[in-house]
């Protein structure tokens, strides 16, 4: 939209005037004209090789989530702990992780007690930066969960992922025995 209305102002100033042939008018627009060019493109030159360009571990990073993500079984259900930098249905995200199931998780300190000790599909995190004691919230509930850290080709540590396999059936039995157990007990009586 952007460039639609700057093309449309830079049509407008290079358009002569019918009565207008004066070569100081001509001058002018045309100098307005180089001016609003020079700045664009000063802009896009800084923008890339100041800003993006030296910032490509962001890029990387969110390349390297979505192909973890997607590298897992379709039924592996991902917990994404990296909002606001990224988040789990947009972008690059999405595109490469395809129809993946999962969510953005904000506070993690909120979702990992909540979630079962005995997971009957497995369990993916993506863990940001800015949220690794998530990490050590997630070994806690999950012992035997797979770690990773995720590093840029220079040793950057780009993000954290931890896999937690399902529970076998017979683990899953023992653990509704001892739940359902459990709530027996704490029954009032009658």
């Amino acid at each position: 939209m952007l460039a639609l209305l700057a093309g449309r102002t830079l049509d407008r100033l290079t358009r002569f005037p019918e009565g207008v042939r004066s070569r100081f008018v001509r001058g002018v627009q045309i100098g307005v004209v180089l001016v609003v060019l020079g700045v664009i493109v000063f802009y896009n030159v800084r923008a890339y090789f100041w800003e993006y360009r030296p910032d490509r571990s962001m890029h990387y990073a969110v390349t390297l989530m979505a192909h973890r993500i997607a590298e897992q079984s379709p039924e592996t259900f991902t917990y994404f702990m990296v909002p606001p930098q990224f988040y789990f249905n947009m972008g690059t995200i999405r595109l490469i992780a395809g129809d993946h199931p999962g969510m953005d998780v904000e506070e993690p300190s909120a979702i990992i007690p909540s979630l079962p000790l005995n997971p009957e599909r497995p369990l993916l995190f993506i863990v940001g930066l800015h949220r690794l004691e998530a990490v050590a919230m997630i070994q806690a509930r999950y012992p035997n969960a797979q770690v990773t850290e995720h590093r840029n080709p220079d040793g950057t540590h780009l993000f954290t992922s931890v896999l937690v396999s399902p529970a076998t059936s017979s683990e899953t039995w023992v653990f509704r025995r001892k739940e359902l157990y459990c709530t027996a007990i704490s029954l009032p009586k009658g």
